[in-house]
């Protein structure tokens, strides 16, 4: 079964410019391109919007787990 994953390798390909969508990210132009992760779809936006989702895949999983681990440490 293939299934497309946030944590796994990302790219992005433009959308037909027939059927756009607004961005989500706040900037009030069409959705240009699509967030794909193993090749399957998983987000859409402006083309900077979805080429900083590609560049910070890595640095956001990261930093979650290590907000994650230090709240553990709190705790104890």
């Amino acid at each position: 079964m293939i299934h497309g994953s946030v944590f796994m390798e990302r790219s992005m390909r433009p959308v037909k410019p027939t059927s756009r969508r607004r961005c989500s990210c706040g900037c009030e132009k069409r959705a240009t391109h699509v967030g794909l992760g193993v090749g399957m779809a998983l987000m859409r936006g402006c083309e900077l919007y979805v080429r900083r989702w590609i560049r910070d895949g890595e640095r956001t999983r990261n930093a979650r787990q290590n907000a994650a681990l230090s709240g553990r440490e709190e705790g104890k």
